[in-house]
């Protein structure tokens, strides 16, 4: 697991598994699952500015872009371009900024 500068935890509660990279100065929210899906140990990768709502799961070899927002209760099983929101199970996009 790799972390970069700045990434910010409100109140733990976060779980982080398998071979990951999270860049600098991004928001994990309370309850997050960033991990693995059977069979592959690489983990998501997230680039910086990013914002995960509480109680969401990224989970898989995805890379979420640069200054996308993961919805609260999201699930994220597929790529999420850059300053896009997402939101559902499983995650869709709602807004591209």
């Amino acid at each position: 697991m790799v972390i970069g500068p700045g990434l910010y935890l409100p109140h733990g509660q976060v779980v982080i598994d398998g071979i990951t990279d999270i860049a600098s100065d991004c928001v994990v929210f309370p309850w997050v699952t960033v991990g693995l899906k059977a069979g592959n140990f690489r983990g998501p990768t997230i680039e910086s500015g990013t914002h995960i709502g509480t109680g969401a799961k990224v989970l898989g070899p995805v890379t979420i872009g640069p200054g996308a927002i993961i919805g609260a209760n999201a699930v994220v099983v597929d790529d999420v371009p850059a300053a896009t929101t997402v939101v559902g199970v499983p995650a869709r996009i709602l807004d591209k900024r």
